[in-house]
């Protein structure tokens, strides 16, 4: 079990990574179409077409990017009140549930996804000439690795669950610096 733990553990430090990397980069093009928009808009008096929809897509790519960063570091919006008063094994066996429950709610999503992608196929961007394929492609990426970061938190809480270990540790990864 350890094994296939610290095997996702090692897959998603990748993962976070290249999303770090690419969420990086989409803000830095995003920011640089919004300028090229403002100058053509309000010094040249000429509104482009694409640059609002381009940095639409963008921020729908940065949002899936991050879910699986923000999830692993529990910077995700939650409700907590009744799992901070548990402890110990109880403790344990919530995060278990939560995890079960939240592996289960992103598998739907992924396959709902799915076939997001095929009828993007036949729809057509506004200003730009493409399919709305490429934009929804995100989502089954972003729940994926969001998945994977699920399977070694729920995994590592098993492991918790059934060595019997009565002191909950807090699985926070931290990664300022990278």
């Amino acid at each position: 079990m350890m094994f296939l733990i610290n095997g996702l553990s090692r897959f998603n430090d990748l993962s976070i990574w290249v999303c770090k990397q690419a969420e990086t980069g989409l803000i830095g093009l995003m920011m640089v179409i919004v300028l090229i928009q403002v100058f053509f808009r309000y010094v040249l008096n000429n509104s482009l077409t694409w640059p609002e929809e381009t940095a639409r897509f963008m921020m729908v790519w940065m949002t899936f990017l991050a879910a699986p960063i923000a999830y692993r570091i529990g910077a995700n919006v939650s409700l907590d009140m009744l799992h901070k008063t548990l402890k110990g094994r109880l403790h344990t066996a919530m995060t278990l549930l939560i995890q079960s429950g939240t592996l289960v709610t992103i598998v739907i999503l992924f396959q709902r996804s799915l076939g997001m992608i095929q009828r993007g196929a036949s729809i057509n961007a506004t200003s730009l000439p493409i399919t709305m394929t490429p934009v929804y492609i995100c989502l089954p990426i972003g729940l994926l690795l969001t998945a994977c970061v699920n399977l070694e938190m729920l995994l590592s809480s098993l492991v918790l669950l059934v060595k019997n270990n009565s002191v909950h540790e807090e699985h926070r990864y931290e990664f300022s610096g990278e």
